[in-house]
């Protein structure tokens, strides 16, 4: 899987909280029709992204100006790569590639969820 959490087409949104994953892009902005979408107070904890990074994508569909980050970053859980030691020249190691191991919980746990407006009404914006 390379995103779990894929907003399309949303108008007038806020998301904020907290997500824990180690996919490649843990939220995902995209469509056309996108306007208005802060993304704020967001913390992405995962081993595989930069701490520091946004940890949110904000698609080339998405209309210039209309997906806003504000106070988002991936915190990182992995360890830091060490830095490589200088040795004599030959043949270069085929790297070993690795997989966390499944701990058995969600990748995603929603703690709350809410609208805003609370009783939404079509064509009202």
């Amino acid at each position: 899987m390379e995103t779990l959490v894929w907003a399309k087409e949303n108008e007038n949104t806020v998301f904020s909280g907290q997500i824990v994953s180690d996919v490649a892009k843990p939220f995902l902005i995209e469509g056309y029709g996108t306007r208005n979408v802060l993304v704020k107070d967001m913390e992405i904890v995962s081993k595989i992204l930069p701490a520091g990074s946004p940890g949110v994508t904000i698609a080339g569909t998405v209309p210039a100006g209309q997906a806003t980050l504000r106070n988002v970053k991936v915190t990182s859980t992995g360890s830091p790569v060490p830095a490589p030691t200088p040795t004599v020249p030959g043949p270069t190691p085929t790297p070993t590639p690795t997989t966390p191991a499944p701990s058995g919980k969600p990748d995603l746990v929603v703690t709350d969820i809410f609208w805003d407006p609370a009783s939404p009404l079509p064509g009202v914006r």
